[in-house]
């Protein structure tokens, strides 16, 4: 009697196991997109999963995330490990192994796009007299594109930092990027300072861009030298990850010059308030994720804009800057909140720019709500 009792046990406990078992399969059959960054630990990587997260509670979607560093070989190994999962699509930060990582893609049945910068359809080659020859994977139909930064202008933050400049009286100017194989955008901001500047202050001297490659030793390298042949600096402009890696460089070689940054971290309010910096600014991420996103689940959803043409491959997301305590109050309460709710791009205003909810969704009003200005994002939460 025993033995029957244990075993009538042990069928219910195994059936009660294959239902919980089969009850959270069903729970966890959700669209799933992977997200490639080279960390998730630094304001960008942070704030993107943050609206991921955001995402994750208005649409029937789960995120999973790849750390895979700057190596062409650890973002192929990412990208397979995200597709093994399952993923419906994946988002990467960067063009990495771009041609390579669409074909991956297609032969998965998943869609791809590149979050963090722009993407270049043709190529010009000088075996091909420099025609237009369409990079390889462009054309296929699970390649959605990229997302033009700095509201699809980078002179107009050149502009604003040239004015910063002037503001405080500033003559002589270092100014420090990333190569510009690498961020083009760099050297595009830089000539539109000097240019600008030279407007407002013709006695002004901005010194010759300085790059390095994306490491604090190589950054320091380059300070010093700046240092070495301008020891009057005054000010740097810094358009590599300013906060990171320039300022840094600067206390540690002893130098007071102000900063003029590309970039943003919880140093920003105190350096500020010092007086040691005079402009920051970062992506609004928010945006940059909501451009691909709804590009993703439309494709998923097999909808698509009218008036998208075929080149139209860029998304457009903009670029906060900072002056002012006032601009800071307004970056923490409309770009970086806690509660996504209240910031860039609510989930209403989203599916309202997808065409799989709005068939008027356009093409053309999903750049204009992901290029807003802080500005103008601050007047809609009014509203």
């Amino acid at each position: 009697m025993k033995k029957r009792i244990i075993g009538i046990m042990l069928i219910i406990v195994l059936v009660v196991s294959l239902a919980v078992t089969v009850a959270a399969c069903n729970n966890s059959n959700k669209t799933k997109i992977g997200v490639m960054l080279y960390n998730f630990t630094d304001i960008q990587g942070t704030e993107i999963k943050s609206y991921c997260e955001y995402l994750e509670k208005n649409f029937d979607v789960e995120f999973v995330y790849e750390a895979v560093g700057s190596n062409d070989e650890a973002h192929i190994s990412g990208l397979q490990n995200l597709l093994s999962q399952g993923c419906n699509a994946v988002i990467s930060g960067y063009d990495t192994a771009l041609s390579r990582s669409i074909a991956m893609c297609e032969d998965a049945g998943a869609y791809y796009a590149v979050l963090l910068g722009e993407v270049s359809k043709y190529e010009y080659l000088e075996e091909n007299g420099y025609q237009p020859t369409l990079v390889e994977g462009m054309d296929s139909k699970y390649f959605l594109g990229g997302v033009t930064q700095f509201g699809g202008d980078p002179e107009t933050v050149g502009v604003a930092y040239a004015e910063a400049a002037y503001a405080a009286g500033l003559k002589k100017i270092g100014a420090i990027s990333f190569p510009t194989f690498t961020f083009k955008d760099g050297e595009t901001i830089y000539n539109s300072f000097k240019t600008k500047l030279a407007e407002l202050d013709p006695t002004a001297n901005v010194y010759e861009l300085q790059t390095f490659m994306y490491t604090q030793e190589l950054c320091e390298a380059e300070v010093t030298q700046l240092l070495t042949n301008h020891p009057d600096v005054e000010a740097v402009l810094g358009l590599g990850s300013g906060l990171d890696y320039i300022y840094p460089a600067l206390q540690n070689a002893g130098s007071n010059a102000k900063l003029l940054a590309l970039g943003y971290n919880n140093t920003v309010e105190s350096l500020l308030s010092q007086g040691k910096l005079l402009t920051a600014g970062t992506n609004n991420y928010t945006q940059c994720v909501a451009s691909v996103f709804v590009r993703i689940w439309d494709a998923l959803n097999g909808k698509s804009f009218a008036d998208q043409g075929e080149d139209d491959i860029n998304g457009i997301a903009g670029y906060p800057i900072i002056t002012s305590s006032a601009d800071l109050a307004d970056f923490k309460s409309y770009i970086i909140p806690s509660d996504k709710a209240n910031g860039s791009i609510t989930a209403e205003e989203l599916k309202n720019a997808m065409v799989t909810y709005n068939e008027n969704a356009t093409w053309a009003a999903l750049n204009d709500l992901t290029g807003r200005t802080l500005a103008e994002i601050k007047e809609a939460r009014a509203a």
